[in-house]
């Protein structure tokens, strides 16, 4: 496959116990390379973030997540008969860094995400994995 975009919204809160809990949506999207056809997936997923101090300005995370991934085959004129979409269950595990910039955080992130099975399309099925590099800004 080839690289593809990815773009999320999160929304988290610290707790009592240092650690982090919260809600994001991710959708990523991937063509095949040398076909007409691609994967777009949307995820909402609950999880858990543990910060911990790498100097005064960077402060690194480690979260794990679960929720539901949407993956969506588009056959375009490939395989345009095998077009569709099922949710399915899926985790991730990510790791992190953020860095104060200005009044707000910058953060960077690569995060692993996979379905805990194959999404049955039109009687195909179709796996779905993802390792994705994010940059973005904390409120």
């Amino acid at each position: 496959m080839d690289s593809g975009n990815t773009w999320g919204v999160g929304l988290y809160m610290d707790t009592s116990f240092g650690a982090e809990i919260g809600v994001d949506i991710m959708s990523t999207s991937r063509r095949y390379t040398g076909f007409d056809s691609g994967v777009e997936t949307t995820s909402f997923m609950i999880n858990g973030r543990y910060p911990f101090a790498i100097s005064e300005s960077i402060e690194a995370y480690a979260g794990l997540g679960v929720g539901m991934i949407s993956v969506e085959y588009d056959g375009s004129t490939a395989f345009p008969l095998f077009s569709g979409s099922e949710a399915v269950g899926g985790a991730q595990v990510s790791l992190g860094a953020r860095y104060t910039v200005g009044g707000t955080e910058a953060f960077t992130e690569i995060r692993y995400q996979e379905a805990f099975e194959d999404a049955t399309i039109v009687n195909a099925e179709v796996e779905y994995n993802s390792t994705s590099l994010l940059f973005g800004f904390r409120f």
